[in-house]
């Protein structure tokens, strides 16, 4: 199977690999078909064995491969990072979504506010804002953006289980 010429890595597949794999790979398509069967198992062992070899030496938590970085703090940051490799259709779907959460969080930032500046007043705390009108958006948009809509629902209600 070729590989489009926009192909994005992770660090997870910087980290699973070194530079001497990646010059067998380099060197595949200039083998022997039976040659390239046999180089690419290769390099697939021991790109397990690497990342085996990362996560098993890993006693402290700040060396696991995916505490390197900053460790992602919400469903908005993995959805960014998760964005760069999907197809064009499912980026503008994980921006609606995107688009959403940041919405959400606005809106719980705005009500946190006009409570502290109630609570400040001596009013205690303020009646909370009606639900997000779903329903009334619905009615704006398409068959196929309502769709999307119901799709997006579902995940805000799966990601306030969390």
């Amino acid at each position: 199977m070729a590989e489009s010429p926009d192909v994005k890595f992770t660090e997870f597949d910087y980290w699973s690999s070194d530079p001497h794999l990646q010059m067998l790979k380099a060197a595949l398509p200039f083998m022997e078909v039976s040659q390239q069967r046999a180089f690419s198992l290769l390099v697939r062992i021991q790109e397990l064995r690497h990342t085996m070899a990362l996560y098993g030496q890993a006693q402290d938590p700040d060396l696991e491969i995916c505490a390197l970085e900053k460790a992602p703090s919400s469903p908005a940051d993995m959805l960014l990072a998760v964005r760069p490799f999907a197809p064009a259709r499912e980026q503008d779907f994980i921006d609606v979504i995107i688009n959403f959460i940041q919405g959400f969080q606005i809106r719980r930032n705005y009500q946190e506010m006009q409570e502290s500046v109630s609570a400040q007043a001596g009013n205690g705390p303020s009646p909370s804002p009606a639900p997000f009108p779903f329903e009334q958006l619905k009615g704006l948009l398409s068959p196929q953006q309502q769709s999307q809509l119901e799709n997006i629902q579902l995940v805000l209600q799966a990601m306030q289980l969390m």
